[in-house]
């Protein structure tokens, strides 16, 4: 995975075939507005990942209550306690994930009773207590009666040392009432008094009584999502662009290549305008690793070109709107953004990203 580079004085890095800018200001925009509960930042995005050093401080002022990871600041010398945040692990995670956890005071979420006997293994060890989110698989409590059912893992939580039930995880929301009030009479005749528990992973779903709700903020503060509270696109908040090089010349126009392809996440069904230069372009094909763009005229520079696929530069600006498919195209800008320079546009200003550790 290559490490975050400088962006000098505004000129890309000549020895990436592409890179990502994250508009700060956008990004904000997005933010839950204060007084709307609690909700937690889900850094199992690599994208606000690598951001987390520059939107982290904005994030706490704004009542951001922690943040969820499967990797992040879990190894290494961040994996440090940070004032004022809860930091989840996320399920799934291995063995070795849940000991480090514990010992560097993640809630640790578990899925079956082994996982629950390794944090208390840790917990004993390193001399602490180890909070625990319970893994709910699904909102029929008894589809699943063995160790990684809900309710197995609560009966058997007692029996063990130095854990303790700090709320639950839920893998999808409730699908009605009725499913969430037989929960919490499954849950309360188990463990009694619930009140200082929360839950995460409600989503639109209906939320159990007396434990406190915790959302997920996570992909959608990209603005690609359409929502019925908020039906226009916030284009500029990723920014992708790239080197285009010559291919093979078509006429007086050209096709020229740009060096991500459907391996790197991009879509094969996408053919939207994209500003090769100062010349507007299409996407004609995506190969395995090359997106091949189709123009009318060569641009008058000299090549390579500087190409704008998604999102703004400058004055120019290419909207998402002819991606067939937004969910699909924010999993490529964040497969993308694993290995490829990561800039932060605050106002003005270009700041590159930090590089994070794989298995965020």
């Amino acid at each position: 995975m290559l490490p975050a580079m400088p962006f000098s004085q505004g000129i890309p890095p000549w020895d990436a075939p592409c890179w990502i800018t994250l508009d700060m200001p956008a990004l904000l925009s997005n933010v839950p507005a204060a007084g709307e509960g609690d909700w937690a930042l889900d850094l199992r995005s690599p994208i606000l990942a690598r951001s987390w050093r520059l939107i982290a401080p904005e994030l706490k002022r704004r009542a951001a209550w922690g943040y969820i990871s499967r990797g992040f600041r879990l190894y290494g010398s961040d994996s440090v306690a940070e004032e004022g945040w809860a930091r989840v692990l996320a399920p799934p995670a291995s063995s070795g994930g849940i000991a480090e956890a514990v010992r560097n005071g993640f809630m640790v979420t578990v899925g079956q009773t082994s996982e629950a006997i390794v944090a208390s293994n840790a917990a004993q060890a390193h001399r602490r207590r180890a909070p625990l989110l319970i893994r709910v698989r699904s909102g029929e409590l008894m589809a699943d009666p063995g160790p990684s059912g809900c309710i197995s893992l609560l009966e058997a939580l007692p029996g063990l040392a130095a854990i303790d039930v700090a709320g639950f995880w839920l893998d999808d929301p409730f699908p009605g009432r009725q499913e969430c009030d037989q929960f919490m009479r499954a849950v309360s005749r188990i463990l009694g008094d619930v009140r200082s528990m929360i839950v995460v992973g409600t989503g639109t779903g209906p939320v159990p009584a007396r434990i406190r709700p915790v959302a997920l903020v996570g992909r959608e503060l990209f603005g690609y999502a359409k929502k019925a509270s908020s039906p226009s696109l916030v284009t500029a908040t990723l920014s992708l662009e790239g080197w285009a090089y010559p291919v093979r010349t078509r006429g007086r126009g050209i096709l020229v290549g740009v060096d991500i392809g459907n391996i790197h996440g991009v879509p094969r069904d996408v053919h939207a305008s994209v500003i090769v230069g100062s010349e507007i372009g299409r996407i004609a094909a995506v190969e395995e690793r090359r997106t091949i763009i189709e123009l009318s005229q060569r641009p008058a520079s000299g090549a390579p070109w500087r190409t704008l696929l998604l999102g703004s530069q400058d004055t120019n600006t290419v909207s998402a709107e002819e991606w067939p498919d937004h969910a699909e195209l924010l999993g490529a800008l964040e497969q993308i953004a694993r290995d490829c320079p990561l800039y932060i546009r605050q106002g003005a200003d270009l700041t590159s990203g930090e590089a994070f550790p794989a298995g965020v």
